[in-house]
């Protein structure tokens, strides 16, 4: 946050915690309310340039990740998995489509992981840098 650039990456924390906070992601409870034998994990903004076609870069985008290594399996979480798609699929629908003549259409969902739900309640410490004030002590 010393670098020239850091009113940006400011901007795309919150343009982040403001998408969160509209989806209903989470909510800030009081450290306290934590129930015992939960693990509070610590969580932190994950900087990253975008680019366009044209790899000329146009945003900074940041996302707010937990430090997922300090979760215990039975407590916060039963199981894991990464909804991602592997190249030979893509290239096979490709494949399928161009040899029947369809048109194919792409989307690019910007907030795909907001929408999975999970059975487990997990305790997150407010990213830094994006402490709700009045708040810097509360859990989400």
């Amino acid at each position: 946050m010393a670098a020239e650039d850091a009113p940006e990456w400011i901007e795309g924390l919150e343009e982040e915690m403001n998408s969160l906070r509209a989806h209903n992601v989470f909510m800030l409870i009081p450290r306290h309310s934590v129930p015992t034998g939960h693990w509070i994990i610590k969580s932190r903004p994950y900087c990253h340039r975008k680019n366009n076609e044209c790899s000329d870069e146009v945003h900074c985008k940041v996302r707010v990740v937990v430090k997922g290594y300090t979760q215990v399996l039975g407590v916060d979480f039963e199981e894991t998995f990464a909804p991602v798609t592997c190249l030979e699929s893509i290239q096979s629908v490709l494949h399928i489509g161009a040899t029947n003549d369809w048109k194919i259409d792409h989307l690019d969902v910007n907030t795909a992981v907001l929408h999975g739900n999970l059975d487990e309640e997990i305790y997150m410490e407010q990213p830094k840098g994006a402490k709700e004030t009045g708040k810097e002590d509360w859990v989400c």
